[in-house]
C-alpha cells in the first residue's frame, strides 16, 4: 500500500505508540529515488528525510548512555538509565543523599552519617554522625585530663 499510494510509514513514530500522531507518513515522488533505514527498522524514504530518520528519530540507531559510556540501541536507553546503568543515581535509604548505583556500598559501609556503629569505648550503638560528640561528651569510658593537670588521661 505504502508504495502505490507514493507514502511510507514510519516504523520509529509508530513503535513509540504516538496516539496524537497516528500512523505518521511521508510523501515521496517518483522522481525523488527511496533509501532503506540503514539500521535496518523497515523504514524507506528520500534521503532529505532518512538522515533525519536515521540521526534522531530511528530505535534501532546506536545511542551512547550519557551516564556510563555504554553503546545500545536507542529502544533499550531509557530502560538502561533508569533501571541498569551502574553510574544511574539513587537515594540512600538511610540519609537520603543521591549517590552512583556503583557507589551505594562504600557509602553505605564508610561514609553515610546514618550508617550504624557501635562506639568503639562503650560499645554503645550511634549513628556515624552522633559518634564524635557521643565520644568527645558522653561516653561513660571516654578519657579526661585529670583535675589536678598533672597530664594523666583517666
Amino acid at each position: 500500500w505504502a508504495f502505490e499510494s507514493g507514502f511510507v510509514e514510519c516504523a520509529a513514530a509508530l513503535s513509540r505508540g504516538k496516539k496524537d500522531v497516528g500512523r505518521l507518513k511521508v510523501k515521496t515522488t517518483e522522481a525523488e529515488p527511496s533509501y532503506p533505514c540503514q539500521w535496518g527498522c523497515g523504514f524507506v524514504s528520500h534521503a532529505a528525510i532518512l538522515v533525519g530518520h536515521e540521526r534522531d528519530d530511528c530505535m534501532f540507531r546506536t545511542s551512547q548512555c550519557k551516564l556510563c559510556g555504554a553503546t545500545m540501541q536507542a529502544q533499550f536507553l531509557k530502560a538502561h538509565e533508569t533501571k541498569a546503568c551502574p553510574r544511574r543515581p539513587v537515594h540512600c535509604p538511610k540519609c537520603n543523599k543521591t549517590v552512583t548505583h556503583v557507589d551505594m556500598p562504600k557509602h553505605e559501609e564508610h561514609e553515610c552519617p546514618e550508617r550504624s556503629l557501635r562506639c568503639p569505648d562503650c560499645r554503645k550503638p550511634l549513628t556515624a554522625k552522633r559518634l564524635p560528640d557521643h565520644r568527645s561528651k558522653y561516653c561513660s569510658r571516654r578519657s579526661v585530663p585529670c583535675p589536678l593537670s598533672c597530664g594523666a588521661a583517666l
